[in-house]
Order: structure tokens, then C-alpha cells, then sequence
């Protein structure tokens, strides 16, 4: 056989070959580019352009002198605070209290980033997310949460040098075995399962119980807990790529007593 027939049949075989399955949970699977994940979440792609545009610009003088008296002071804790934590600053700043009017003014001309930013604490946060999502790829987290009432639960979605690598689910309320079944029907493999009861209050109120389940398979780690108090329950799943969670274990391996 010649070279180029060999390597058209191994060619021919790699593409008979299946392609690693990927689980996907919740619409998403374990390392999803940034790209493929806001496919897959219309409504927070959509919400980028309009973070972008309302993104706040740094203030001229003109614009501080024209503040009211409780925006100034607004912007006068910001900057407060932002000079304790930058003691280093190279801006000429003496404060002992919070800058006055005329000082924001100074420290503006000085060039100092001023803004002042009326969204919403939900929004700056979503936004904030989206836009660090969207920037160079960084290999510092970012954590991605879903809009509100925008799936059954809550989701937050981890990523790390552009890619997915952790899913949070926050299933209050939810079924334990329901969830479990889920999650064995989508990784193929059955969890091990552990339930710990604590003793009961001097009320005799219902016992909290504890119950965890874990899924391990080449590609992923899942770790579903439910914690059930005095009302409804709480339940959390975490998962994660094999490759993270080893890692994660590595760096959290617990010595014995002995040791």
C-alpha cells in the first residue's frame, strides 16, 4: 500500500469513526465556546448591544458641576472608597472625607475616571458579565447567571479562557430521583448515592436530610445535593469538565491525621 493510500483510508476511517458524544444539560454542554453558548441564549445576546450603549462614559467637569446635590454625594462615596482601596493612585488626591463638589471637578480635569451609573444593581451585574464574556478571552472566570423567569431555574454558567467549563443549576423545589434519573439518562452511568439524616430539634420538627449523588464519566463531573429543612427543600447541581474536577481534587486532597 502506498503512503497516500494509507493515509486516505485512515482518513476514511477516522470519519466512520462516532464523534465523542457530548452531554448536554440545559442547552449547553462542557466546553462550548463563548460563540455557541450565546447562539444557544438569544435573550442575552440580544442584551449586549444595549450594554455597550449604556455603559457609562467618564464624566467631564462641566457635567460633575452640573450634578445635583445627591448624585455629587453619589460619586463622592465611589471615589472615597476607590482612593482607600488605591493608595498608590497618581492622581493629586488629600482625602479625609468625602470630596466636595469642586474636588470631583479637579480629579476629573486630573483625568480620574468618574461615573455615575443609575441601572439597576441587576442589571450593571448582567451587563458587567456579558460584556467581560464578549472581550478577549481571559483566564479569569466569568460568571454568566440566566435573566429572570427566562428558564424553569436559575442557571449560572461558568467560563474560562473563552470556554464553558462549570454549570450551576438551582433546582429549588425539585424532585430528587426525578433529577437524578435525569442526570443518569444524560451521562449514561449511575450516580453513587449517599443520605445522611441529623437528629431532630427538641421540637420534634422534621429531620434536615442531606442527600448527594455523583456522577463521574470521561467528560464530566456532576455533583447533585439536596438539603431539605423545615419547609421546601433546596437542591443544587454542579457540574463540571473531568479534566477541571481532577484538578480541583489535586489541589484539595486532604492528608490524614497520620500523615
Amino acid at each position: 500500500m502506498t503512503l497516500r493510500a494509507f493515509a486516505l483510508s485512515m482518513v476514511l476511517a477516522l470519519a466512520a469513526c462516532p464523534a465523542l458524544s457530548q452531554t448536554v444539560i440545559m442547552g449547553h454542554h462542557i466546553g462550548e465556546s463563548v460563540s455557541q453558548f450565546l447562539d444557544a441564549e438569544p435573550d442575552l445576546q440580544g442584551m449586549i448591544g444595549s450594554c455597550r450603549a449604556s455603559e457609562p462614559k467618564p464624566m467631564t467637569p462641566e457635567q460633575i458641576h452640573a450634578l445635583s446635590k445627591q448624585d455629587v454625594h453619589v460619586i463622592g462615596e465611589q471615589v472615597y472608597a476607590a482612593v482607600l482601596n488605591s493608595p498608590g493612585t497618581r492622581f493629586r488626591v488629600k482625602l479625609e472625607r468625602l470630596p466636595s463638589r469642586g474636588e470631583l471637578e479637579d480629579l476629573a480635569k486630573q483625568g480620574m475616571p468618574i461615573f455615575i451609573d443609575k441601572r439597576m444593581p441587576d442589571m450593571v451585574a448582567a451587563c458587567d458579565s456579558l460584556l467581560a464574556l464578549t472581550a478577549t478571552a481571559s483566564s479569569s472566570p466569568v460568571l454568566v447567571q440566566s435573566l429572570p423567569n427566562s428558564r424553569p431555574r436559575p442557571i449560572t454558567w461558568h467560563f474560562k479562557n473563552g470556554a464553558l467549563f462549570q454549570i450551576d443549576i438551582d433546582f429549588h423545589g425539585a424532585d430528587f430521583a426525578t433529577v437524578a434519573n435525569d442526570f443518569s439518562a444524560k451521562t449514561g452511568v449511575a450516580p453513587s448515592e449517599n443520605q445522611e439524616v441529623d437528629t431532630p430539634n427538641l421540637y420534634g420538627a422534621t429531620l434536615h436530610v442531606d442527600r448527594k449523588a455523583i456522577w463521574l464519566t470521561p467528560e464530566l463531573y456532576a455533583l447533585l445535593v439536596d438539603e431539605e429543612g423545615l419547609a421546601d427543600g433546596q437542591m443544587q447541581a454542579f457540574i463540571m469538565g473531568r479534566a477541571e474536577y481532577e484538578a480541583w481534587a489535586r489541589s484539595h486532597t486532604q492528608k490524614s491525621s497520620l500523615d
